[in-house]
């Protein structure tokens, strides 16, 4: 999906369901899909360092 694209929502009961506007399926890989996974664990893992941070890194 890229910006201006078209969703297509869909209320449920248990909540709101949010597709793709486009008729079709779209399907990834299995490797697009690890891929895309082993990239959000990575910067999470980036960003994990600055919990360890006493007071935000203010000197008190």
């Amino acid at each position: 999906m890229k910006e201006g694209d078209e969703l297509e929502l869909d209320e449920r009961r248990d909540g709101i369901l949010i597709r793709s506007g486009k008729s079709e399926s779209v399907k990834i890989s299995w490797e697009e899909s690890y891929g895309g996974m082993v990239a959000e664990a990575a910067e999470r893992d980036e960003w994990s360092d600055w919990d360890a941070v006493p007071s935000g890194g203010q000197d008190d």
